[in-house]
């Protein structure tokens, strides 16, 4: 009698494809992430950049504003240092505004050190509800800051200014 050998070479690719697939898996969940790790882009390696998370106890969100009718809420909170860059996050929430209107970037500065500077780079705002990123370059860590954003409804200078103080 003869065997249908087909069969089990296609079971046994299967096989073998399933057991790559998990291996390729596997590996890549046990990778070292570490900061300095060399990353590929492209055809150009590049050493990945060391960041300086800010901790979240030391430097706190702070939020203006509200979600009342003409009004718009927003939250800064500093993230990480990162080559010369400090990375602020910001999330504007509102129900009656369109925000697409206000350029970060012309709107926002930062102090310190008796410096004022604007921003280097920032997320578009747009519709009602958005988050993103402004960027600054500092001349390294900085603890005691202030950034203002003036314009946006309905408080027309927003100040937010770190250390916090607390009540």
């Amino acid at each position: 009698m003869e065997h249908d050998y087909s069969i089990y070479n296609i079971l046994i690719g299967v096989v073998i494809i399933l057991a790559g697939t998990l291996g390729f898996a596997i590996s890549g969940f046990f990778n070292d992430a570490s900061p300095a790790k060399t990353v590929a882009t492209g055809n150009i390696q590049r050493q990945a950049q060391q960041q300086t998370p800010i901790q979240n106890s030391a430097i706190p969100m702070i939020s203006t504003g509200n979600t009342d009718d003409g009004n718009v809420q927003i939250d800064l909170t500093p993230l990480r240092f990162n080559n010369g860059r400090f990375e602020v996050e910001i999330a504007a929430n509102t129900h009656s505004v369109d925000l697409a209107p206000f350029d970060l970037s012309k709107i926002t500065t930062l102090e310190y050190n008796g410096k004022t500077i604007k921003p280097v780079s920032s997320s578009p705002l747009s519709g009602h509800h958005t988050t993103g990123t402004l960027l600054f370059e500092t001349d390294g860590e900085i603890s005691n800051f202030v950034i203002t954003i003036t314009g946006i409804p309905q408080e027309e200078t927003r100040t937010y200014i770190w250390p916090k103080k607390t009540p």
